[in-house]
C-alpha cells in the first residue's frame, strides 16, 4: 500500500514539475514537429469563465505547454509512421496500369456539373479501403498554420477519400494485394533526367543549373505503384518515396468554392473596368491515386460556378508522372520544375502565348536536401528532397514588405551557400519568401500595366519572375494582410489609389477554399 502511494506521490511530483518549470523555460509559440501554432495561456475573465471559453483554452494550453511534450508527440508520431510502414505488406495498394487510351479526358467549361460518386461490380469502395486503412485515412489531414513559417491554413479536409466518379476497369482483388488495370495519360513519357547546363563550384558548395523549360525531373511510373499509409492522412507511393493526401469529398468542398465564386462574380461586377484571372494549381487532394484516377472534378465544378469574365486557365496532374515530376516528395510544395510551369502559365493566362518569357535556371545545390511539411508530420526524415529553386537574372527592381523597403526570400544567400543545415529545414519557405500582407515590386515600367495578386504560399516561389513582366505588382495574402498592416484589405480602394486594372487569383485548392483568403465586404 505504501508503495502505491509513494509511486502515486512521485508521479504528482513529476507532473506538477513538467508544469511549474513551463515559466521558467518560456511559453513556446510553435510546434515545428505538427507545424502549428500552439495554444497560449488564456487571460482570464469573468465573462470567459461563464462561457468556458476559459477552461477550454487553458487545456489546450497546458497540452501544448507542457513540457517535453512536443518530444512525447514526436516520438508518438514516428513509432506510429513505422508501425504504420512496418504493415505494408497488408495495406498495400498496386495498381498496374496497361497503357491503352487515356479514359480520363480533361474536360473544364462552364457546364460542369458536380457528379455523384458510383460504386461498380467487382470495386472495393473508398469506404471499404477507409476501414482496412484504419486511422490513416480517419484523422482530419490540415494545413496547420504556424506564426514563423507561415504554411497555408486549411481545416476543411475531408475525413475520407472522395470516392472516383467513374470507373472504366475492374479492381482485380488477391489476398491483401489490389491490382487496377487502367490506361497511362502519358504512355510514352520517357524517364529521361535533365541533365545541367552548367556547374558551378561557389567556395566549395557545387551548383547546378538547368534550363527550367526542358527539366525534367526523370519520374515515369508507367507500370505499377504501390501506396503505403504513413498516418496522419498521409500515403506513400513506395517507388518514388512521394508522401500524399488524400482526396477531397465533395460535400467538403462544393460549399467553400460555392462562397468563393460568389465572392470573386460579385468582384467582377462591382468593377466592370478590371481584368480578372484566376489560375487553379492541381496537388494530391486532387487525384484518386488508389485508383489511378484524375477526374479533375474540385476544378470542373470551380470553373463551373465562375462568372465567364474571369478568364481561367489550370496547372493538371493527368497521371502518377505528372505529380511526381511537379511536387516535392515530403512538402506540399510544388518543386522548381511545378513553379516554372505556374509561373508560365500565369504569363501566358494574362499576357497571351506571345508574351516572352524570362530565362530562368532550376537551381539545385549538390547535397542540400530538404524535409518538408509532411515528413514533418508524421515525423520522418529519412525521406528527403534535392532542394530545388528558380533563378534568374533580372532588371534592378524595388521591394516592399509590408510597406518598407526590404529584400523578399534568401535566393542570393542559398547561391551562396548559406542556409540552415539542421534536418527538418523549411527550405521552401527560407530561400523563396515567408507569407506576408502585401509585398510590393516596382520595375519602373510605366508603359505596363500594374498588377494585383492574391496568393498563399505556393506564389512565393515565383513571384519575382511575375512581376517582372509588369510596371508595379501588388502580391496580397489576406491571411496576414490586416493583422499585419493595421486594417482590413479594401479592394475597391486599393485598386483605385494602385491604378490596378489587372487582378489575379493564383493558387491550389488551400488558396481557393480557404475563408481566411475570401475578400472582406469593407470593399468588395
Amino acid at each position: 500500500m505504501r508503495r502505491h502511494i509513494a509511486f502515486i506521490f512521485l508521479f504528482l511530483i513529476i507532473l506538477i514539475s513538467l508544469v511549474a518549470v513551463i515559466p521558467i523555460r518560456g511559453v513556446k509559440s510553435v510546434s515545428y514537429i505538427e507545424n502549428r501554432d500552439l495554444q497560449p495561456f488564456p487571460s482570464i475573465t469573468f465573462q470567459s469563465i461563464i462561457d468556458t471559453s476559459y477552461q477550454q483554452n487553458l487545456e489546450k494550453a497546458l497540452s501544448d505547454q507542457l513540457v517535453f511534450g512536443e518530444n512525447f508527440k514526436s516520438t508518438y508520431n514516428y513509432i506510429k509512421s513505422l508501425a504504420l510502414k512496418s504493415m505494408s505488406a497488408f495495406y498495400t495498394v498496386s495498381i498496374e496500369k496497361k497503357p491503352q487510351t487515356a479514359h480520363n479526358p480533361v474536360k473544364v467549361d462552364n457546364e460542369a456539373k458536380n457528379q455523384n460518386s458510383a460504386e461498380h461490380d467487382g470495386e472495393l469502395s473508398q469506404s471499404g479501403l477507409k476501414s482496412a486503412l484504419g486511422e490513416s485515412l480517419n484523422e482530419n489531414a490540415s494545413e496547420n498554420t504556424t506564426s514563423s513559417e507561415r504554411n497555408e491554413s486549411n481545416n476543411n479536409f475531408a475525413t475520407e477519400p472522395a470516392k472516383p466518379d467513374e470507373i472504366t476497369s475492374p479492381l482485380n482483388i488477391q489476398g491483401n494485394t489490389i491490382t487496377h488495370n487502367t490506361e497511362d495519360t502519358d504512355p510514352n513519357k520517357a524517364a529521361i533526367e535533365t541533365k545541367p547546363d552548367k556547374v558551378v563550384d561557389s567556395s566549395g558548395q557545387i551548383m547546378h543549373f538547368y534550363d527550367a523549360l526542358t527539366y525534367n525531373a526523370g519520374f515515369s511510373t508507367d507500370v505499377s505503384y504501390k501506396i503505403i499509409p504513413r498516418g496522419a492522412n498521409i500515403l506513400e507511393i513506395n517507388s518514388s518515396n512521394h508522401l500524399l493526401y488524400t482526396p477531397v469529398a465533395a460535400d467538403i468542398y462544393m460549399p467553400l468554392l460555392e462562397k468563393r465564386a460568389a465572392c470573386y462574380n460579385k468582384l467582377v461586377k462591382d468593377h466592370p473596368d478590371v481584368n480578372f484571372y484566376l489560375l487553379y494549381i492541381e496537388t494530391d487532394i486532387d487525384a484518386d491515386f488508389f485508383n489511378c484516377s484524375f477526374p479533375h472534378n474540385i476544378l470542373n465544378n470551380y470553373v463551373s460556378l465562375l462568372d465567364p469574365k474571369i478568364k481561367h486557365d489550370k496547372l493538371l496532374i493527368q497521371s502518377v508522372s505528372d505529380y511526381q515530376n511537379l511536387f516535392f516528395k515530403t512538402d506540399h510544395h510544388w518543386n522548381a520544375k511545378g513553379q516554372f510551369e505556374g509561373y508560365k502559365k500565369a504569363i501566358q493566362l494574362i499576357k497571351g502565348e506571345n508574351e516572352e518569357l524570362i530565362d530562368i535556371s532550376i537551381v539545385q545545390i549538390e547535397g542540400l536536401k530538404t524535409n518538408g511539411s509532411k515528413s514533418r508530420i508524421i515525423n520522418d526524415f529519412t525521406i528527403s528532397d534535392d532542394f530545388t529553386f528558380l533563378w534568374a537574372e533580372l532588371p534592378s527592381y524595388s521591394t516592399l514588405i509590408n510597406g518598407k523597403e526590404g529584400i523578399y526570400g534568401k535566393k542570393s544567400d542559398y547561391l551562396k551557400g548559406d542556409y540552415p543545415k539542421e534536418d527538418g529545414s523549411n527550405h521552401y519557405g527560407n530561400c523563396n519568401g515567408w507569407d506576408y500582407g502585401i509585398v510590393e515590386y516596382g520595375f519602373n515600367q510605366p508603359g505596363k500595366d500594374n498588377l494585383l495578386m492574391f496568393i498563399d504560399s505556393f506564389g512565393n516561389s515565383v513571384l519575382e519572375f511575375i512581376a517582372a513582366h509588369f510596371n508595379k505588382t501588388y502580391v496580397v495574402d489576406l491571411r496576414y494582410y490586416e493583422k499585419e498592416n493595421g486594417a482590413p484589405f479594401n479592394f475597391k480602394e486599393f485598386i483605385t489609389e494602385n491604378d490596378v486594372h489587372e487582378v489575379l487569383f493564383f493558387g491550389p485548392y488551400y488558396f481557393h477554399t480557404n475563408e481566411l483568403h475570401l475578400i472582406g465586404n469593407s470593399g468588395g
